[in-house]
């Protein structure tokens, strides 16, 4: 009813009473300031019949959310100015929020710069690092930091803002579209690198054998790594039949040279 002065107005307009929403956690927690992350957000007293919005921190802009269940709703991140933590907040008439100040995080965009070396056996297993700028610890702590090379996805390691290193997985020969993530869904497309799978093959050994105490020092010719840097600080490795994997050296020909080390009995086995 409406009441004005002494007047009582009947009207036929209703006004709803509903349970507040209230939000528990998001994720991801972290997203580009280009907007775009679509986030999975719990809470309570969701309404599945109307659409809900969500506003992230102060801004006036809210974006629609798909609403799952009375517990989860979906919604795609709306663009931001700056990095920074904001607070993410539901609404289900547009006006009231939520005030539960579950933070989710606007992460400059990364940039890829360089990876090396460039190329490896399509066996995977070389250690590789990745340079750029916009790397993130904490999205490396969340276990979100990944890289993929075409399809198949592998853990980066931070090292820091500028580095990230990681090993790489096998793959069929070519080459392959290098891209990274700081929330396991959007990837660093606009500066993609391309790492080339190689099919290696071991030749030639000189010489054949050494004695149980190691230090032979041994040729490898064939291995095809011309461009791999020397003394296995990212790559360059040799490995005899299971044994401790030592550095190795790369000549300008491709000749792998290594030291072999030491071996409990006599034995044979691949290199």
């Amino acid at each position: 009813h409406l009441v004005h002065d002494d007047a009582v107005v009947e009207a036929s307009v209703a006004f709803t009473y509903y349970a507040a929403p209230a939000v528990s956690s998001v994720e991801p927690v972290v997203g580009f300031v280009s907007g775009g992350t679509l986030v999975r957000v719990r809470g309570v007293a969701f309404d599945p019949s109307v659409w809900m919005v969500v506003r992230l921190g102060d801004q006036a802009t809210t974006v629609r959310a798909h609403v799952l269940s009375a517990t989860l709703l979906e919604c795609i991140t709306p663009s931001q100015t700056a990095p920074g933590v904001a607070s993410l907040e539901v609404s289900i008439n547009g006006q009231d929020f939520s005030n539960d100040e579950v933070l989710f995080e606007y992460q400059q965009l990364i940039r890829l710069d360089d990876v090396s070396p460039s190329r490896g056996p399509s066996s995977g297993g070389s250690a590789l690092v990745i340079t750029g700028a916009g790397f993130s610890r904490r999205s490396a702590l969340l276990g979100y930091t990944l890289a993929r090379f075409n399809t198949t996805r592998v853990p980066a390691v931070w090292v820091s803002s500028t580095e990230l290193r990681c090993a790489s997985p096998s793959h069929a020969s070519g080459l392959a579209r290098l891209e990274v993530t700081q929330n396991d869904q959007q990837y660093s497309e606009a500066s993609a690198l391309r790492f080339e799978y190689e099919d290696m093959g071991t030749f030639s050994i000189e010489p054949r054998s050494g004695p149980v105490r190691g230090g032979t020092t041994v040729i490898v010719r064939g291995a095809s790594l011309p461009d791999a840097p020397s003394g296995g600080a990212f790559g360059s490795w040799c490995e005899f039949g299971g044994l401790e994997v030592v550095g190795a050296s790369v000549d300008a020909d491709g000749a792998v040279r290594c030291i072999t080390p030491p071996a409990r009995e006599r034995a044979a086995g691949a290199v």
